[in-house]
């Protein structure tokens, strides 16, 4: 009976847990949470009480063989409708990533291959145990996957660093604009940047989970500023006839709730608008 707390309260947390990671955490208000668990808070309950109504386990048995040695021999039509409702949390939130995978950059492609993975495995050993008649007197595999399942999320979070900044975002960076953009996330790495950004700084893809501090130029002028939570100053790169001037803007990028998820760098090309403010000083000066 208390191996039904983390039973019935898994899915849902899975189901919260993917709804924010793919940006859509500002749908599920303290109602709508609160609606996830009626059915597990119902379920938990009925686990309980089962003696009473026989809901969740009609038929047991005991098995000296079995592992426990309690056998649940029939289930009863509340267990099923637990299941339904797990599985399809569980589903539910495999289809959120499936839905952002199209929408990301390789590197986060690969974070959320394993993640997928992570949660498909406990649900298809579930899925045997309970469909197939496999003979395993009582012996549930299900919570030895989660160990399994744990390694490959703990991969997910950290080997192919799980950013704060939820990557279903990167499409807010709009290609077609002519300022260069730039992503950043809590730990300084380069979230994403659009063709301008590209082109100024000479990079491709592969700046993408690079450090920040690392890749923009130059470097000195960047470090000046980063620390700051707004900073707006302007700069010059270049050198000979190919000199430019930038107006560099480094702002927050904060959540639904206010809490800072990133950084957003945006430089525009200002110098033909430099070049005639130093022209009408030269003007000026001469007359």
């Amino acid at each position: 009976k208390l191996e039904y707390i983390g039973i019935v309260s898994v899915p849902v947390l899975w189901f919260i847990f993917s709804m924010e990671y793919t940006g859509r955490g500002d749908r599920l208000t303290r109602k709508a949470r609160a609606s996830l668990y009626a059915i597990p808070a119902l379920t938990f309950g009925l686990t309980l009480t089962n003696e009473s109504h026989l809901l969740i386990w009609a038929e047991t048995s005991l098995d000296p063989q079995g592992y426990p040695p309690l056998v649940i021999l029939a289930y009863g039509p509340w267990f099923w409708v637990n299941v339904a409702y797990s599985y399809s949390m569980i589903l539910a939130g495999v289809a959120f990533y499936l839905a952002a995978y199209f929408q990301t950059q390789r590197i986060f492609r690969q974070q959320m291959n394993v993640m997928v993975l992570g949660s498909i495995l406990p649900l298809v050993v579930n899925a045997v145990r309970l469909f197939t008649p496999v003979p395993l007197h009582g012996f549930d595999l299900t919570p030895f996957t989660f160990t399994f399942s744990g390694i490959l999320l703990f991969i997910g979070l950290f080997r192919f660093s799980l950013i704060n900044l939820t990557p279903i975002a990167m499409p807010l960076v709009m290609e077609n604009l002519h300022d260069a953009v730039i992503v950043v996330d809590n730990s300084r790495r380069i979230v994403n940047l659009n063709p301008a950004a590209r082109e100024w700084l000479g990079v491709g893809n592969e700046a993408i989970g690079q450090s920040a501090l690392d890749v923009l130029k130059p470097t000195d002028i960047v470090r000046q500023y980063w620390e700051s939570v707004e900073a707006q100053f302007q700069m010059e790169i270049g050198h000979g006839g190919q000199h430019r001037w930038l107006n560099v803007t480094i702002s927050p990028l904060r959540n639904s709730r206010g809490k800072i998820m990133g950084r957003v760098v945006v430089a525009r090309d200002n110098t033909r608008e430099h070049t005639l403010l130093m022209a009408e000083q030269r003007h000026a000066r001469q007359m």
